[in-house]
């Protein structure tokens, strides 16, 4: 992806995430830095699963992160532990990326629909 080309439909922070990976920890959980939270909180509501407002304003690993990051996880048949270790984490950016592609893909044809008419 071009740096600063954000697909259509995608929060610009996770564009970021997508152009810049950071280095993660082996496990991101309820001890991890808020930073590193954010990040998986940031791709749980990309995916459409909700979080607690305040655990989600506050960057904490709590019940409702740990209870989607578990839904994540059986909805992409991996060990589920509620816990984002290094495979929960490749599987979400794979997982981020198809989602870019598609909502690329969803915003391209509708512009050429609109091209139509």
């Amino acid at each position: 992806m071009a740096v600063g080309s954000i697909p259509p439909g995608l929060s610009q922070a996770a564009a970021q995430m997508l152009e810049k990976p950071a280095a993660v920890p082996p496990q991101i959980g309820p001890n991890s830095p808020p930073e590193v939270v954010h990040d998986v909180q940031l791709m749980l509501k990309q995916f459409g699963y909700k979080l607690d407002s305040k655990e989600d304003k506050a960057n904490v690993y709590g019940p409702s992160t740990r209870a989607a990051v578990t839904q994540f996880q059986k909805a992409h048949h991996l060990p589920e532990t509620g816990i984002a270790d290094l495979t929960t984490q490749a599987k979400m950016m794979e997982a981020v990326k198809a989602l870019a592609q598609t909502r690329k893909d969803v915003f391209q044809a509708l512009g050429s629909l609109n091209k139509l008419f």
